[in-house]
């Protein structure tokens, strides 16, 4: 991996599930868009002020992606780690092409305090 990525925030939409092509196999790749933001404690000690922060696309292939789009649903605070890349789409309106950045994720935890159950495999 030549990049590094690890961020907390919160999923923006439930999470979507697509199956690309890819050579002879059909994978299934779950994407999420996440506000990652930059919580920091009050002077005083009553919380968290927000310092910022930003959006990014977050995919996770496999059966990892399958998991999250089972697991998650808007709202749900995740920590999230994986790698940035570059990336190029058509866009669905304008059917012109696109580039940005989107995070490939290796990870995506849920944090405990904001999803109703675990099971355990």
């Amino acid at each position: 991996m030549g990049n590094k990525f690890y961020g907390e925030g919160n999923l923006g939409n439930d999470p979507e599930l697509n199956n690309t092509e890819n050579g002879n196999d059909d994978q299934a790749v779950c994407n999420l868009r996440i506000y990652f933001d930059k919580p920091v404690p009050k002077q005083d000690g009553s919380g968290f002020d927000d310092k910022g922060g930003f959006w990014m696309n977050v995919e996770i292939w496999g059966k990892r992606g399958i998991a999250c789009h089972d697991k998650l649903t808007k709202g749900n605070r995740v920590s999230v780690d994986g790698s940035v890349i570059g990336k190029t789409w058509k866009d669905k309106e304008t059917h012109e092409e696109r580039s940005g950045l989107v995070v490939r994720a290796k990870r995506v935890n849920p944090d405990l305090m904001t999803v109703d159950s675990i099971k355990q495999k």
